[in-house]
């Protein structure tokens, strides 16, 4: 057939390329094997290399064993996909629509998902250590086992983490967890570990945290659990200083409590001082009051027996 031995890139476009992109794209749609169009082999999956699949739609498949390394798959739409031991090594997925499916022991590794949309998907045994993830937006969907590389601009809503590792730098990133008018159910980040300290400008917002890691690090503020009432009580605590840096900081706690609804009594919370650093003109001073008071309701909650002294960092 004349692909054998091609370099990926060319194989679909010379020759009888084109044809087999469409029977490829035929069966894959359809669910039916690969395996006797002659394809090669790499590291056991079938051969999918480079793809020039702009566009393509997939619905209700199962797709097993396939390596899409270097494809071109932007403006892909997958509703109801399931990928199995599937490698998108370098992929461009770029504004995809991705709803309901799941990827199951795959690897995205220095892939280009900017502007892509997952909704409703189970994510298990992922190496998302992807190279650009801007605009990146995943809801209603469940992450376990997975491992993560840096991200940026990226936002997790209402979406569940178990048995996951954040491996290096977050950058913009939201978890935004707070129940809606149809789902009014807790958010969870189970048996989370996040590697790195470099964490700029990352939302924690309305998570239940259990067994969540952090780095032990002064660059960051953490609170386990009930976030609310650790910060009804820093709150007051700050009342002790009237300038503006108390000010400040009373603002930013209302900002994060009383002026979104919904908070859970038992959320979780962190942030790094970078933020508050490069919020406010003082803003060195700014987050070491912030830890210094944060610290203190988390300390005094706990003598108190309100909190449990164990989850406390």
């Amino acid at each position: 057939m004349g692909h054998r031995g091609q370099a990926p890139s060319s194989r679909w476009q010379v020759g009888d390329g084109p044809r087999l992109f469409r029977e490829v794209v035929r069966r894959l749609g359809a669910g039916v094997a690969l395996d006797d169009l002659g394809l090669d082999k790499v590291d056991g999956r079938v051969d999918l290399r480079r793809i020039p699949g702009r566009g393509l739609m997939l619905a209700g498949c199962h797709v097993i064993g396939v390596d899409f390394t270097g494809a071109f798959l932007a403006d892909a739409n997958f509703a109801d996909v399931h990928f199995e031991n599937c490698v998108f090594a370098k992929v461009e997925l770029v504004s995809a629509v991705i709803t309901g499916g799941s990827f199951v022991d795959c690897s995205f590794r220095d892939g280009d998902v900017r502007e892509t949309s997952i909704w409703n998907a189970t994510l298990r045994g992922l190496d998302f250590s992807v190279r650009k993830s801007s605009y990146l937006s995943v809801a209603n969907s469940v992450f376990v086992d997975c491992k993560f590389g840096r991200l940026s601009r990226t936002e997790f809503s209402r979406s569940e983490f178990v048995d996951c590792r954040f491996l290096e730098g977050l950058s913009d990133v939201r978890f935004l967890g707070r129940p809606t008018r149809d789902d009014a159910s807790p958010c969870y980040l189970r048996r989370v570990e996040f590697v790195s300290d470099d964490l700029t400008w990352v939302e924690f917002d309305g998570y239940e945290f259990e067994d969540v890691v952090f780095p032990s690090s002064d660059r960051l503020i953490v609170v386990p659990t009930r976030f609310a009432m650790v910060a009804e009580r820093a709150g007051l605590l700050s009342l002790t200083r009237r300038d503006d840096i108390g000010k400040e900081f009373r603002r930013f706690l209302s900002s994060q409590t009383v002026q979104r609804p919904g908070l859970s009594d038992t959320a979780g919370w962190a942030i790094s001082k970078r933020d508050l650093i490069l919020s406010h003109p003082a803003g060195e001073e700014l987050a070491e009051f912030a830890a210094e008071m944060i610290s203190e309701a988390q300390r005094q909650l706990s003598s108190e027996g309100v909190l449990d002294a164990s989850s406390q960092p």
